[in-house]
């Protein structure tokens, strides 16, 4: 019997709801595995493919139980009660995991450049995420079979595919923006889960109150089974098509992160696009297919031409990114804005091949028999999970993103060249060659993503999976103490040395000046060096030098001006690894430990402001070690510097600050602190500021140590005052400060400074021994 499409509503609202959790939780999960299992590529790599694995598994190992089960709408719930249960709990296991698998896995865990690592990380994150991913990948195929029972057997496949699987991603749009807008700012993540938790309720009161209206006209699943040798052709084009679109994703994503603000909202902002559009594009699907004169406007082989098409314009489009930046940016700064502005060049970019993607994905999907809905889902979740190590790990570093993208056009045509071949299309030569050869175009012209000032040159340009890595020179051109004006760059937003070198002379200095007796060092965070490289003028036992992104790691020798070439030294141990877990993982103690200019804003560094980061650190100090962190003022709002200040003396209540610079465009602040009080040996400056030492070309005498200081923990406390902490459990800062960062810096620099100012004091006399 045929039903109104209206009866459809709590059903789709049970999987609208259902999407929200389920995304909502991936994206927190995401962010609390980062902190056991760290920030790196691998690990973010290993994270992802830990979830599509255990979606894949789910989805493939109940494909054969969906037709045999009484009601699918029982097992959907069964399911989605175990997803919201372990989400809810997920919080507090997945932190108490963050204190034990560091050190349990060691520091080779880490390595942003291992196999092993990568191979840990998906089994620790697979196993643990597995009794939620499992469900995840499984209840999709449970609802489509309630909904085809609920309608007569001639009703097509892809109104059920179409309808649910629309519904879902509409719902999955959602779980993101209300997950990063809102649930994890104002919550953190402990009641985040606990909220989306809830949320799933209604996803389950939905299917069961529909479940019970229609149980009666449910017929009894049919006992046949289709023959292995009988699946549909389209079913394994469901692995490419799954490997193609996630490709996309990610080279357009990388893309887009070179050039805008690249803060948790950014790429929430990009994903919510992706996801939206293919919602639509399986439900425009849905409504079409069924009305004949559409039918040949959306046949697979069109499907598939506008595919290729779509990404030849998108080719397009990133040539006008510029242009397109300059309208859609609003220039007064307003983080409402701006953030518009991040979706409608998301939506330029992105909208209409994730349109298409969706209507292909629903009709090859619904194009198996309804037994293979399981199975064909699973399969595309497998194409998903192989495309990041495909593209991110080989693709990427190898022939850059954007030409990326044109293989992934290839790919679409390799698939309409096969099925011309073997499955019949009809498609016109004319139509192929010009999308070929419009393809092989618009790839030789390859567009420069990272923009430099007038009279710079590139002389350096890699990419890989964090962004882009650029070296740019002035020619001709000298700064501070004679070295070529040489700057680092990662994507389109920080830059590291050229006149910033005096700057990052004495951000080197400074923790040398202030510890005599350095056996062991550590290091977290290098950019050109230059900071590490003032190391070499002392004498250090081993240094431990960590550095996020490996791209810097493999341009470091063009700076060897400025950091003197200290990575060749024999007492220093290079490791690209996220900062948090190397030092989480690490078994040793340190006399010296130095945060660098980690940038507030940028996705995931708040987590390096936390107080239970700086706790890690001074569990590693040793015996009268000394911690300095860098702050960047001028990339802090007030109310956020405040908020880790505040942070780092609940772990160090008798720290000192000092300032590193007097550019008011570029100041940085040093919090210094060891566990005990802080101390400074007069003797020791004097045997350093001599004439010859470059220590002392940025530090002329004691006199300029006494000048740099700012304040002792009185009037840190009274700066920073009561408010919230930065912690792992509610990252105010990874929130919070992205809101500022479209305010011009030196705005940011001269409020923060003039607010310091106020609470600054005399160098105090007690700090000194051997004066």
């Amino acid at each position: 019997m045929s039903r109104n499409p209206s009866k459809d509503v709590l059903l789709l609202l049970a999987f609208l709801f259902s999407g929200i959790t389920a995304l909502g939780f991936e994206i927190l999960w995401t962010r609390l595995l980062s902190l056991a299992l760290g920030g790196e590529v691998l690990a973010v790599l290993g994270v992802l493919t830990g979830f599509f694995g255990g979606m894949v598994i789910g989805a493939l190992a109940m494909s054969k139980r969906v037709i045999k089960v009484k009601n699918p709408v029982t097992i959907f719930l069964i399911l989605e009660v175990i997803i919201i249960l372990y989400g809810i709990l997920s919080p507090h296991l997945i932190f108490g995991l963050s204190d034990v698998l560091p050190p349990w896995l060691g520091p080779v865990a880490g390595d942003n450049a291992s196999s092993i690592a990568l191979l840990v990380t998906i089994l620790s994150s697979g196993i643990i995420l597995i009794p939620a991913t499992f469900g995840m990948g499984a209840n999709f195929a449970f609802l489509v079979e309630a909904r085809r029972r609920a309608y007569s057997k001639d009703q097509e496949l892809s109104s059920s595919v179409g309808r649910l699987y629309a519904a879902n991603t509409l719902g999955a749009t959602l779980g993101i923006m209300i997950t990063i807008y809102f649930l994890m700012p104002q919550y953190g993540f402990e009641v985040a889960a606990l909220l989306l938790g809830g949320i799933g309720l209604f996803s389950l009161l939905s299917a069961w109150i529909w479940s019970r209206n229609n149980q009666q006209n449910t017929p009894l699943p049919e006992k046949e089974t289709i023959p292995s040798d009988r699946h549909h052709p389209y079913l394994y084009l469901l692995i490419l098509t799954g490997f193609l679109t996630i490709g996309l994703e990610i080279n357009a994503i990388h893309i887009l992160k070179q050039i805008l603000q690249n803060t948790i909202f950014t790429f929430g902002n990009i994903l919510a696009v992706y996801l939206v559009g293919t919602s639509i594009g399986a439900w425009i699907y849905h409504k079409l297919i069924k009305r004949k004169k559409y039918r040949y406007i959306l046949s697979v082989q069109r499907l598939f031409n506008y595919q290729v098409l779509s990404i030849i314009i998108m080719m397009m489009v990133l040539h006008q990114i510029d242009y397109l930046m300059e309208i859609f940016q609003d220039p007064e700064g307003v983080f409402f804005y701006n953030i518009l502005a991040e979706i409608f060049l998301a939506v330029a970019v992105f909208l209409i091949p994730t349109i298409i993607m969706g209507a292909i994905f629903t009709m090859l999907l619904s194009a198996n028999d309804r037994t293979e809905v399981g199975k064909g889902y699973g399969l595309n979740i497998l194409g998903s999970t192989l495309a990041p190590f495909f593209f991110g790990l080989l693709m990427i570093p190898m022939i850059g993103s954007y030409r990326s993208i044109f293989l992934i056009g290839l790919g679409y045509i390799g698939i309409i060249l096969y099925g011309q071949l073997k499955l019949r299309w009809t498609t016109s030569k004319v139509q192929f060659i010009a999308l070929t050869t419009g393809l092989v175009i618009m790839s030789i012209f390859r567009p420069m993503m990272i923009k430099l000032p007038e009279g710079w040159e590139v002389i350096e340009y890699k990419e890989g999976m964090i962004g882009a890595t650029v070296v740019s020179e002035l020619p001709g051109q000298t700064g501070p103490f004679g070295l070529p004006m040489k700057v680092l760059q990662v994507n389109n937003r920080f830059r590291m040395g050229g006149g910033a070198g005096f700057l990052e002379k004495r951000m080197g200095s400074l923790p040398l000046l202030l510890q005599p007796q350095i056996n062991k060092a550590l290091y977290l965070g290098l950019g050109t060096g230059t900071t590490l490289g003032m190391a070499m003028h002392v004498n250090i036992g081993h240094i431990d030098a960590v550095e996020i992104v490996p791209e810097v790691k493999d341009v470091l020798p063009i700076f060897k001006e400025y950091h003197q070439g200290i990575f060749s030294a024999d007492n220093v141990t290079y490791h690209t690894s996220d900062a948090r877990r190397f030092i989480r993982a690490s078994r040793d103690q340190y006399d010296l430990i130095v945060g660098d200019l980690f940038h507030p804003a940028r996705d995931g560094a708040g987590l390096l402001f936390t107080l239970n980061h700086f706790g890690y650190l001074s569990d590693h100090l040793a015996e009268n070690g000394i911690v300095v962190q860098w702050l960047p003022i001028y990339q802090f709002d007030e109310e956020n510097l405040k908020t880790v200040i505040r942070s780092f003396l609940q772990v160090f209540p008798k720290a000192h600050a000092f300032i590193g610079g007097y550019n008011a465009n570029l100041p940085a602040l040093a919090l210094v602190a060891k566990k005990g009080s802080l101390s400074v040996d007069y003797n020791h400056l004097e045997s350093l500021l001599v004439p010859g030492n470059p220590i002392q070309q940025v530090y002329e005498n004691p006199s300029n140590v006494i000048a740099s200081y700012m304040m002792g923990p009185k009037g840190l406390k009274s700066f920073c005052g009561n408010g919230p902490l930065n912690t792992d459990q509610h990252p105010v800062v990874l929130f919070e400060a992205p809101k500022s960062v479209y305010k011009k810096e030196i705005n940011k620099a001269l409020d923060n400074m003039i607010s310091l100012i106020q609470f600054r004091s005399e160098y105090p006399s007690s700090l000194w021994t051997n004066s």
